[in-house]
């Protein structure tokens, strides 16, 4: 019998000679050990966001946004592609005005504003149409009656409707503002000093109105439209928190219009109770 050295021996030189010969005969496979799984990259199908993450982030402010980008590009279109630029920015508004759900409290807003922005899409395809490219005169012109800018070509009995576009954007932003003040009063149990602060997408200058906003000592939201083009309104909203009958927090607000056309918003407008008044010269909205 065997002791045990030898057999250990034994066992080591045939393990030995087996491995030569696989390693010298090519035509066997190599036997590896199995890689370990590779992460493959989510499949598009997989990966594709849920429809809440896909849902518009409210599509009133993104309308009013976009019909402000269209007016202003309006003042300044030359050619015929910066006309189908001011159609399809007209064309988002309405997309996204259209997305407001009738749960919305801006629905009966947005509905109203739907039928200016579908005026000015109209107007907008049409100069688009007639090709901007070779009007000869200024594309912006304005009336001898009271400076409002109208768009070339058009017939001066459009220049009211062109005003009125432009004013009910400046209403709508006006409006948006004041309840992007309500939620940040209920995040930070204040209103916000600046728009800045306030972080909000509209933009504080544009050709036809200047935004701002502000806190008044009596801890109310004020939110300004200050006209910079002639035969416009200006526009004053105010948004305070008052206790109601179950000393609970409750927004109150309101949107003054100053009675002409004026580049100086009206007076912020006075409380008694859950009743906003406007300064002389301006009407509630």
């Amino acid at each position: 019998m065997l002791d045990m050295k030898t057999l250990l021996t034994t066992t080591c030189a045939q393990l030995a000679i087996a491995m030569t010969l696989v390693a010298c005969n090519p035509s066997r496979p190599t036997v590896t050990s199995s890689p370990l799984p590779v992460a493959l990259p989510a499949s598009p199908i997989i990966g594709s966001p849920s429809p809440q993450s896909t849902a518009i982030a409210d599509p009133f402010v993104k309308g009013v946004d976009k019909a402000a980008s269209a007016t202003q590009l309006a003042q300044s279109a030359q050619t015929t592609d910066d006309w189908r630029l001011v159609v399809s920015q007209w064309e988002r508004a309405i997309a996204f005005m259209l997305a407001v759900p009738a749960s919305d409290p801006n629905h009966a807003a947005a509905q109203k504003l739907l039928v200016q922005y579908r005026q000015a899409l109209v107007r907008t395809q049409q100069q688009a149409e007639r090709g901007g490219a070779s009007q000869s005169a200024p594309v912006v012109q304005s009336n001898t009656d009271g400076g409002i800018p109208l768009i070339a070509g058009a017939q001066p009995s459009a220049s009211p409707t062109v005003a009125k576009d432009v004013s009910t954007t400046a209403m709508a932003t006006v409006k948006v503002l004041l309840q992007q003040q309500t939620t940040f009063f209920a995040k930070q149990k204040r209103f916000a000093a600046t728009l800045a602060e306030l972080e909000s997408s509209v933009p504080a200058d544009t050709p036809t109105y200047a935004y701002s906003t502000s806190v008044s000592p009596l801890k109310q939201a004020i939110v300004t439209a200050a006209a910079k083009q002639d035969g416009l309104p200006s526009y004053t909203g105010t948004l305070l928190s008052v206790k109601d009958e179950q000393n609970k927090d409750t927004n109150v607000t309101a949107i003054c219009v100053t009675s002409k056309p004026a580049k100086v918003p009206p007076d912020v407008p006075q409380s008694s109770g859950k009743e906003i008044q406007c300064p002389s010269g301006a009407s509630k909205l």
